[in-house]
């Protein structure tokens, strides 16, 4: 990831779309606002070219979804290839199947253009959870809570039992390692 003070400016975007949308989509984000460096492709096999020559390294890709995923195989392929950088899919005319089926493909997002000026802003967010993940290793995997109980009660009931801990609105009270409580042992 771009390491700057200043992050996410200098946010490393990969965007794969036709040049007439590229080139919009490319100014907002070289925005003075935004100043992310953007590289420019117009398609799945440009895009795959820069990955296996190791030219350069991306925080996010940024792809029109009839571009790279316009065929499922070809989608879950591209998506896959960037198994280090997050992909988020974009489109003109996105109906929820096409988010369902990005979701599916494994993208971190959908997006519906035109964008705007703060969807681009929060791209980053993508890289970052994706880095934090990474760093967490596969215990991450084996520690995410079940879906969600259909009840306030169930839901107190499963999260003290995925935490250890007894369902009891004591358990739940949200504490900071850093309060006197915590650090002092009593819980209250």
């Amino acid at each position: 990831m771009a390491g700057s003070s200043q992050f996410p400016k200098g946010l490393r975007v990969l965007l794969v779309d036709d040049m007439h949308s590229c080139s919009s989509i490319r100014t907002q984000l070289e925005s003075p606002s935004l100043q992310y460096t953007v590289t420019s492709v117009s398609s799945a096999t440009e895009a795959l070219g820069y990955l296996r020559t190791g030219v350069a390294a991306f925080d996010v890709v940024l792809a029109e979804s009839r571009i790279v995923a316009a065929d499922e195989s070809v989608g879950r392929c591209f998506v896959d290839a960037f198994e280090e950088t997050p992909v988020v899919l974009m489109s003109a005319c996105g109906t929820p199947d096409d988010v369902m089926r990005a979701v599916k493909l494994g993208a971190v997002d959908f997006l519906d253009k035109p964008l705007s000026h703060l969807k681009l802003k929060n791209i980053w967010q993508h890289s970052v959870r994706k880095m934090m993940a990474k760093a967490a290793g596969p215990r991450a995997a084996a520690c995410a809570p079940a879906p969600a109980p259909s009840s306030s009660a169930a839901a107190a009931a499963a999260f003290g039992s995925w935490a250890g801990a007894p369902a009891s609105a004591a358990s739940l009270a949200p504490e900071s390692p850093g309060t006197p409580s915590a650090m002092s042992g009593d819980p209250h």
